[in-house]
Order: C-alpha cells, then sequence, then structure tokens
C-alpha cells in the first residue's frame, strides 16, 4: 500500500477520503473523472468523498476551461482537522 494513504488513514481519514486526498497531493488541481481514474471509484463516490473533505476544509474547487477542478488546501487545514479530531 502506499505509504501517503497509510498516513492519512493514521490521521483519521476514511479510506476513500485517503485515496482521494492522496491523488489530489500528487496531481492538484485535478478533475473528479481523473481523480476516479487515478483511485479507481465510480465518479459518484469521489464527489460524495469530495464533498466530504471540502467540508472538513481540505479540498477547494477551481475551474481551468470551465471545468470544475478540485485542489488541495494549505496544509494548515489538514493540521487544523486534526486539531479538533483531538478536541472530540
Amino acid at each position: 500500500m502506499d505509504q501517503t494513504f497509510l498516513h492519512l488513514r493514521r490521521l483519521g481519514l476514511a479510506e476513500y477520503e485517503a485515496r482521494v486526498y492522496g491523488a489530489l497531493l500528487a496531481h492538484s488541481p485535478a478533475s473528479a473523472t481523473y481523480i476516479a481514474k487515478k483511485c479507481t471509484l465510480s465518479r459518484s463516490s469521489v464527489y460524495t468523498t469530495l464533498s466530504s473533505l471540502i467540508a472538513k476544509g481540505l479540498v477547494g474547487t477551481t475551474y481551468k476551461n470551465d471545468v470544475k477542478q478540485f485542489i488541495v488546501e494549505d496544509l494548515a487545514a489538514l493540521e487544523t482537522m486534526l486539531e479538533r479530531e483531538r478536541a472530540m
């Protein structure tokens, strides 16, 4: 298994979240179609996962040639998420 995936799982991300976030770490910005192919997930699963990552402040959106692209937010967002998880 990929080390990035394992680290993200240890940090508290769900399996699909870790897969999608890891793909974005390697290839950001990226379309949902590209992420789905990289992660071997359905696009609907990718969109659901991206919504979760956006809600956690880890992923943002932009547009390229009128196509919605997903980007990794500042890594400080990951630290913030970890602090919230620890506080619960």
